[in-house]
């Protein structure tokens, strides 16, 4: 069932990639939020397939973490500049 998931860590880390963090916050939030969104679109398709369309896909396979995954991105969107300022002293 997590196959899904897997696949989209992939393309969510090759969109990632490409992120220009030294802009302005909001706009490094929203692109985090689209690169995890990639993880869960490709991770719900599978599970439909996996387990059957008329099961409650969202609440089996999205609701669960979505307070957490806001609060990942929330602290990654804060510290972001704070690594990047570190990345450059050393």
């Amino acid at each position: 069932p997590t196959m899904g998931y897997l696949v989209g860590f992939i393309f969510a880390a090759f969109f990632a990639g490409y992120l220009n963090l030294k802009t302005n916050i909001f706009i490094i939030f929203l692109k985090l939020i689209l690169s995890v969104s990639i993880i869960y679109i490709l991770g719900i398709l599978w599970l439909g397939n996996l387990i059957g369309w008329d099961k409650p896909l969202l609440a089996l396979g999205l609701m669960p973490f979505l307070l957490a995954e806001l609060f990942k991105i929330s602290l990654l969107t804060i510290l972001t500049k704070k690594l990047i300022k570190f990345r450059e002293f050393i």
